[in-house]
Order: C-alpha cells, then structure tokens, then sequence
C-alpha cells in the first residue's frame, strides 16, 4: 500500500501546473539478479524519461518526473514450471515509475546525482514465473552526469531494482536486479 501511496504523490507532483520539465532523457540499461539456487535472471531496458522541477519544493537541484520503459526480462522457471515450459522464461514488460532526483552541482564537469523511483510494471508473462503480471518496480540509483552543461550530457549509474507484486498475488517473492545504465539527454527545455 505504501507504493501505492508514493506512486500517487509522484503523480500528483508531475501533474501539477508548477511542473516545469527541464529535460527528456534517454537511458539503456542491462542487470542481473544475484544468483540462487533457481538461477538467475537478467534484464534490458531502453527508457524515455521526463525530467524537471516543481516550483512549491524549493528543493535545490532536485528534479522530479517520469519515466516510461521498456524491458525484456529473461527469469528462471524451475521454481515453478508453467505447462510445457523449459528452462528459461522469456517476458517483455513495459513500466512507468515516478521519480526524484537529488544531484550536486558543485562541479563543471561531472555532477553526481541519487534516485529514487517507483511505479507499476505490466508483463506478457508472470514475474517472477507463476506469480503476478502486475508488478511494481522500485529502484535507487547512483551515478554521474558527465559534462553536465553541454548540449548532450551523458550518464552513467548503477541501479538497484526491486520486482515484486507487493502481496497482490498469492505468491510474491520479487527479483533484485543489479544494472548498469548510460544515458543521454536528447532535449533540453528552456
């Protein structure tokens, strides 16, 4: 219910006429979960962001927005084997998750920034197999903008990604995802 409840201030934030977006990002990621005695699974996403601030927080850099993406998830089925299954399951998934972004302006040529996130996912297929296909997805996120005043700034970051259905379903043992992401702001508005 938490999730639920941050999804909705972060809606609420972006959605408000003081919303003024600042940049629209681009991002690629590729992660791994840690490996148990099922396996482990993998993920590659490719991610639209919407960047910008909110004039009431008063927040020095500190933006706020949303982000929609795409993700192909490659996740073991042994634990629980759907009909005629093999030994790998492979799912596409798009999500949409809301954000606030705290970075350090002190430098000219790298500023490194933390994230934080959280919105619902939907799948193809159960993730993990045989749970839910309704998911959400929180994260944290470490990294670096790399010339940050130029026209295309890139970045680099390491995410961890929390899966899980949060009790919707009768089983919810979730996936951590370990990824590495570069990125490139593709416009920048004034």
């Amino acid at each position: 219910m938490r999730g639920v409840a941050a999804a909705l201030l972060f809606i609420a934030l972006t959605a408000r006429a003081d919303f003024h977006p600042r940049a629209l990002n681009l991002f690629l990621s590729s992660g791994q979960s840690a490996e148990t005695i099922h396996g482990d699974a993998t993920l590659q996403s490719v991610q639209l962001e919407l960047a910008g601030g909110v004039d009431w927080m008063k927040l020095r850099d500190t933006d706020v927005g949303v982000a929609l993406a795409y993700a192909e998830i490659e996740q073991p089925r042994l634990l629980f084997p759907p009909p005629g299954g093999g030994p790998t399951d492979d799912v596409r998934a798009e999500s949409a998750y809301f954000f606030a972004r705290k970075r350090w302006t002190r430098w000219t040529l790298i500023e490194p920034y933390l994230d934080l996130g959280s919105g619902p996912m939907w799948s193809n297929r159960r993730v993990p197999a045989d749970t839910s296909r309704v998911n959400f997805q929180s994260q944290i996120t470490g990294g670096a903008i790399w010339l940050p005043r130029s026209r295309f700034p890139l970045f680099t970051a390491y995410r961890f990604s929390h899966i899980s259905n949060g009790g919707f379903a009768p089983r919810n043992p979730g996936i951590n995802v370990y990824s590495v992401i570069v990125g490139a702001r593709v416009v920048r508005f004034k």
